[in-house]
């Protein structure tokens, strides 16, 4: 029976009943959505956001059967159907499938959001080979830095002035550009895996970047995802020594060359100041991140990884 259940049977229950079901079921514990807004099993007879309790098995997830609709035995309430899982549940033999309302009114935000977003993180990271080092490394739970600032602006879906731009963050050692990349890179990632998108999502350390495009096995495999992706992600370029008019020198500029054409966004970061970049990277890289669809952006500051002197 779920909270509502209380409430629409109020008046055949005496006075004393419903205040003890009311108080059995405030010391349920609370369910906690995954990040595609739904219940794992092992939440089963715990309440849902609706306050509702699940009591409906279904695979790897659980819903309640309170949330089914009073007019067909296979739709569902269509304010929950954002807590339904797609996997089979939402169609109807009669109406079709069943899509989530725009306006979603038990939407998945706040400590919930970053709950589910922390579990999903934690098993896509070893699988997309991230360090153990940016396990808890996030956009909402960064260190305020110029490098934050922009990585949130790059993402911001709303906020047109970077979407489909090379964005460079120029700045010396420590000062959180990685951090920045790293955090950025895992929110386009959960994002995609949150909506089920099939955005190509990207990141390359240069020095990693090098020696793929070094191996004869890997380079066309390695240009395709370079390329093609969505969102590309290049940190620390300028790392690894690159000769001058040789051939991954030439394939970093094809790389730009083509998303720049495309007007795929890139975010990238460097230890190298303009003048330098140039002259690692030609003409060619250079003038299309000084053009419209680049944009250098100086985060300079001290090192974070320095430790305060002790007194």
């Amino acid at each position: 029976m779920t909270i509502s259940d209380v409430e629409l049977a109020a008046a055949d229950l005496k006075a004393d009943d419903v205040a003890a079901l009311a108080e059995a079921a405030s010391t349920m514990r609370r369910a906690w959505r995954s990040l595609r807004g739904w219940y794992p099993a092992s939440h089963e007879g715990r309440i849902a956001a609706d306050g509702s309790v699940l009591d409906l098995r279904h695979h790897e997830f659980v819903v309640s059967r309170a949330w089914r609709s009073l007019t067909c035995q296979f739709c569902w309430r269509p304010e929950i159907i954002g807590m339904v899982p797609s996997l089979g549940l939402r169609h109807c033999p009669e109406h079709g499938h069943q899509k989530p309302m725009l306006d979603d009114p038990f939407p998945l935000e706040g400590e919930e959001l970053q709950r589910a977003k922390q579990r999903a993180w934690s098993h896509l990271r070893p699988k997309l080979g991230v360090p153990l080092k940016y396990e808890n490394c996030a956009l909402e739970s960064a260190r305020s830095t110029p490098s934050i600032a922009i990585a949130k602006q790059y993402r911001d879906v709303e906020d047109d002035e970077l979407l489909c731009k090379c964005v460079v963050l120029y700045g010396g050692p420590g000062c959180g550009k990685t951090w920045a990349l790293r955090a950025a890179y895992r929110d386009a990632v959960l994002e995609k895996t949150r909506h089920e998108t099939r955005d190509q999502i990207v990141f390359f350390d240069f020095p990693q970047l090098i020696t793929l495009l070094l191996n004869a096995d890997e380079r066309a495999g390695t240009l395709e995802k370079c390329y093609q992706a969505d969102e590309l992600f290049i940190d620390d370029l300028g790392s690894s020594y690159l000769k001058r008019d040789g051939l991954v020198q030439g394939l970093i500029e094809q790389i730009f060359i083509e998303r720049e054409q495309q007007s795929y966004s890139m975010l990238l970061s460097t230890n190298l100041p303009p003048k330098k970049f140039r002259t690692a990277f030609g003409d060619r890289v250079y003038d299309r991140i000084a053009g419209e669809w680049g944009e250098w952006i100086d985060v300079s500051g001290p090192s974070l990884r320095r430790k305060a002197p002790r007194r």
